[in-house]
């Protein structure tokens, strides 16, 4: 997909903006499109708190004719949209240099705007949702996160301390630090107990959370996670002795291999931790604000960063890198996590590059990581932000010739099809009139969003039958 230029619908026409600021964005003044979130969230969840034109206004839409609307909501999850509007040749195109064959990338630019994130998405020969890598350590952000679900769910948090039978005990929390921070592979085999296999596999790493490609059930350690042992869990006045669990018969990857995972969803799991504060609630792991604080400080001091010179070069000395590194020699050497510049920016960033077995892909990442933030920190056009329905209410209708769509009080309005903006949009009045035929946006997603004042007031995501 090509980068877009960003279109701005006014109500005297079209008007094209063509500047950029050093992140790519066209206008500086008005945040492009953001939120994303397509984890069940229904058009009205996050309406009621858009404060809207006051009583009398006479665009309200409870004071004049309501097109019947026609949308419905997309019928893909966040990562199946994420796919149809991903930007796969930017980065090709940009780069400047041919990464060592078979590496894979995936990056996006971060955006706040008055509904809150948004994100552009890029990814270097496909490789947002390749599955081709050894995914290594990378795996041990989604197996903590699954054992501290597992406690939530019995009533126990990371605070909980765990003693195992051959004398061995400390806090869960702890246990979660030394696997993502120091990327112990010993406190890693721990999570895989606690967590046992067919509730991370079964029941936590499901489409529905977000993670419908991703298998852990090896051990790094060679520490028994098929049948683990009994471990005794304590905390406060609580104490259960959990006795050993059989895992039922082993999921599939590709080729055989017993792990597997994309860098959308390995990025995915970092995002929702360190972003948490930031994103819709619907996107929140379940943790306590105790146990995601400690995951999320893990994070950002996990050692080493693959990526932390090429970013640096880019965002600065004071450059924040919350992340999870893996690496086997011979393999592949990954990094994958949110940067953070000092002044505020924020992309999402994750890379898996083969190795030929003497370690030297780890001193090629800085540089890929470089050139790709070079890349999307000056883009010439703004590329298009997906985010999920938020703000105020958008109808949409089928008409001949197009599309007429409404929103209360809006003075512009932009629309995409499956991130390909729409450039003959004309205001009638109260409504907006998009040009389209019906063979460019059927079995699409289409995004409207509106403005007022120059602020993004309502964006929708939707689909027409």
């Amino acid at each position: 997909m090509n980068v877009r230029r960003f279109l701005l619908l006014a109500a005297t026409g079209l008007g094209v903006s063509s500047g950029c600021d050093s992140v790519g964005v066209a206008n500086p003044s008005r945040p492009a499109s953001s939120v994303h979130e397509a984890f069940g969230v229904q058009p009205g969840a996050v309406r009621e708190a858009f404060d809207g034109p006051k009583a009398g206004d006479s665009r309200q839409l409870t004071q004049q004719a309501r097109l019947v609307d026609e949308g419905q909501d997309p019928p893909w999850r966040w990562d199946e949209q994420v796919a149809r509007v991903l930007d796969s040749t930017t980065l090709a195109r940009e780069l400047g240099y041919r990464p060592p064959r078979g590496t894979e990338a995936y990056a996006a630019i971060i955006q706040h705007n008055e509904l809150g994130l948004s994100y552009a998405f890029f990814d270097y020969d496909k490789g947002a949702f390749s599955q081709s890598f050894w995914p290594a350590s990378t795996v041990k952000v989604l197996a903590a996160l699954a054992a501290l679900d597992w406690l939530r769910i019995h009533g126990f948090s990371g605070q909980a301390e765990v003693r195992w039978r051959n004398g061995f005990s400390d806090r869960v929390n702890a246990i979660v630090d030394r696997s993502v921070r120091l990327s112990s592979n010993e406190d890693y085999d721990r999570t895989l107990q606690i967590a046992g296999l067919d509730h991370l596999n079964g029941r936590w790493l499901t489409a529905e959370r977000g993670f419908p490609n991703t298998v852990i059930q090896a051990a790094y350690a060679h520490s028994n996670v098929r049948t683990p042992p009994s471990f005794t869990l304590t905390e406060g006045d609580k104490q259960w002795v959990v006795p050993s669990r059989t895992t039922g018969p082993l999921d599939k990857c590709s080729g055989a291999r017993v792990q597997c995972a994309t860098l959308f969803e390995l990025t995915e799991a970092v995002r929702r931790v360190v972003l948490r504060d930031l994103i819709p609630p619907q996107e929140r792991f379940e943790l306590s604000s105790e146990d995601s604080n400690a995951l999320q400080e893990a994070l950002c001091q996990a050692k080493p960063s693959f990526f932390a010179r090429g970013v640096r070069a880019v965002l600065g000395p004071d450059a924040r890198i919350c992340h999870k590194p893996g690496w086997v020699p011979g393999k592949d050497y990954l990094d994958h996590g949110v940067m953070e510049a000092a002044d505020g920016r924020r992309f999402l960033l994750a890379a898996a590059m083969p190795d030929p077995g003497d370690g030297s892909a780890q001193g090629r990442l800085p540089v890929l990581a470089e050139k790709i933030l070079r890349v999307i920190t000056r883009l010439e056009m703004e590329p298009f932000y997906l985010q999920p329905t938020a703000g105020a209410e958008i109808r949409v209708k089928k008409e001949a010739g197009g599309l007429r769509v409404q929103g209360e009080g809006f003075d512009e309005v932009q629309v995409y099809i499956d991130g390909t903006g729409v450039d003959r949009v004309r205001r009638d009045e109260e409504t907006f009139f998009a040009e389209v035929t019906t063979e460019s946006w059927q079995d699409k997603l289409m995004t409207v969003r509106g403005y007022r004042q120059g602020a993004i007031v309502g964006v929708r995501n939707l689909v027409l039958p």
